[in-house]
């Protein structure tokens, strides 16, 4: 007897709290700003239908005035958001909701108008869209109305200087908070854009020490006077110390003070030196590595270990506050700690291999890990479009970075020798295309003919890594959405064609992938590159001499 299938488990409902949450920040300022007005205007009329303001001979323009502003409110809601994120659009907009304000307080009881309200909505939408620069100009105009508009009252024998002032006062308290929020959510964002352009260097080149370029950009990103990073090998006694002093790069091979850093809790993500362990680790670093010139009023730490080392990122004389640095000191210590592993990784597969092999790896780590790595970051940057940056989402791409670091290892420990097994194509190219579409933000689709297809092992796994670079070029250089991937078995051998709906390179000579085309010159193939639609198109053919019967 046949039993019933099981129904699936129902999937976790979402809280109302959090899907509330998620709309607001999902929704577009300007659209907030559209319905804003509108509620705005149509409890004003309400309002004063019910409650005619005084005096009552000028009631009727009040109530004309707010009809006429009812109406403009929502054709400005039915106009497309891409025509209400213009600036002059938005400028015109701030300016019929002053003239409107303006008016409505002029005429309907001066000082004691129920309309000063609507300098708050004024000074939030002036903020939203043009940050401190736009709130001090609208506070400016605003400040003017005020004194307009007082200047009857104070002559007319019932002096109200008293509401005058609070109401200034009001306002200019608002510019104030406003602007903070203003810049810190501007500076969030730029953060997270500096993070989303971390370098990727794998070597050390001659003219520039390994971990120049990490320090300097990780210093940059925590707006710190020096970054340093001390970290022990677990199967050795020695630490080891590089800083980054904010002009140049010290590299200290044994530090002899880096047990300074074994003492500290795991259980708090960040810490901060005292000012007798401050004063011993400059003393130190200044004995070694050379002279420090700046005095270290502040110094933070992040502990970080990994599968090969423990250690940690320290950030001297941050500009920023503890709160602010310390989900950026955990980014920063997980990229650094990954570095490390990688550098160890690469180090040792350098020793044991020819330079054509290290050429090979690093291709392959950027073909496939670092390309991983990229995306995370992109992510990390599309999660907080706002400047607001959640903690879930960061802790997130934290275990993201781990797995990557975990990645590096298995790849570098696989055996690379060539393979003569075979297999069948659809099935490897499949597994790989799902999660490369989800991971890059846009539709892969994939065809191979004849289905039935087998090639050699080797020629999958480059394939799998050739298609890696094209969707990660296609989808982070060319902006495309969607990447079509077509392997054809023909007379003269593989023919793969990779086309995408991207920017195509913009106008100017059409991109060349390097890496592509160093990988199918190895396996005695041709790539051609050309633009088809917006996008572009790569045709890689190889010999049927590589391929399987």
């Amino acid at each position: 007897m046949l039993s019933s299938p099981v129904p699936p488990p129902a999937l976790p409902s979402v809280p109302p709290a959090v899907s509330a949450r998620h709309a607001l920040f999902d929704a577009d300022p300007e659209q907030l700003i559209a319905i804003g007005r509108l509620l705005i205007a149509t409890c004003a009329l309400t309002a004063i239908y019910v409650d005619p303001t005084q005096p009552l001979n000028l009631a009727g323009i009040a109530y004309w005035l707010l009809a006429a502003y009812l109406a403009l409110s929502i054709a400005l809601l039915l106009v497309p958001l891409k025509i209400r994120a213009r600036h002059l659009w938005q400028v015109l907009s701030t300016a019929c909701d002053i003239a409107t304000v303006g008016i409505l307080v002029h005429i309907t009881g001066e000082l004691e108008s129920p309309f000063f309200i609507s300098f708050t909505f004024l000074l939030v939408s002036a903020a939203i869209r043009w940050s401190w620069t736009g709130t001090l100009a609208v506070a400016a105009v605003l400040q003017l109305i005020l004194i307009v508009v007082a200047a009857s009252d104070l002559t007319d024998g019932e002096s109200e200087l008293n509401i005058m002032i609070m109401r200034s006062a009001f306002c200019w308290a608002s510019v104030l908070l406003l602007g903070y929020f203003a810049n810190y959510r501007s500076r969030s964002a730029t953060r997270l854009r500096e993070l989303a352009a971390w370098p990727h260097d794998i070597v050390p080149e001659q003219d520039r020490p390994w971990l120049t370029s990490s320090l300097a950009h990780a210093n940059r990103v925590l707006e710190s006077g020096a970054i340093i990073v001390i970290w022990r090998d677990l199967d050795q006694d020695a630490h080891c110390a590089a800083i980054w002093d904010g002009a140049q790069y010290h590299f200290v091979p044994v530090f002899a003070d880096g047990r300074i850093i074994t003492g500290l809790s795991r259980q708090r993500p960040v810490h901060e030196l005292g000012a007798a362990e401050r004063a011993a680790l400059h003393a130190g670093l200044s004995r070694m590595a050379g002279p420090i010139a700046e005095a270290w009023r502040a110094v933070f730490v992040s502990r970080f270990d990994t599968i090969r080392f423990t250690g940690a990122v320290l950030v001297a004389n941050p500009h920023s506050r503890e709160t602010d640095m310390s989900l950026l000191m955990r980014i920063v210590a997980a990229r650094i700690a990954m570095e490390l592993e990688q550098y160890a990784l690469v180090q040792e597969f350098a020793s044991a291999a020819s330079l054509r092999e290290r050429v090979r790896l690093a291709r392959d780590l950027h073909d496939s890990v670092l390309q991983d790595l990229t995306a995370a970051v992109i992510q990390l940057d599309a999660a907080t479009r706002d400047g607001a940056a959640d903690l879930g989402v960061l802790a997130r791409l934290r275990n993201q970075l781990q797995a990557i670091q975990a990645r590096i290892r298995r790849l570098v420990s696989d055996n690379r020798e060539r393979s003569t097994r075979r297999q069948l194509l659809a099935d490897q190219l499949q597994m790989f295309v799902a999660p490369l579409g989800e991971q890059w933000g846009c539709d892969v689709t994939l065809r191979v003919e004849p289905p039935t297809l087998v090639v050699d092992e080797t020629i999958a796994a480059e394939m799998c890594l050739a298609l890696s670079e094209a969707t990660a070029n296609a989808a982070r250089h060319g902006g495309a959405r969607h990447v079509a991937v077509l392997f054809e078995r023909e007379r003269e051998g593989l023919v793969v064609s990779i086309a995408d709906d991207g920017s195509g390179g913009g106008t100017g000579p059409v991109p060349y992938p390097a890496s592509i085309g160093r990988r199918v010159e190895e396996l005695g193939g041709s790539l051609a590159v050309a633009r088809r639609g917006t996008g572009l198109a790569l045709t890689i053919t190889l010999p049927l001499v590589r391929l399987a019967a």
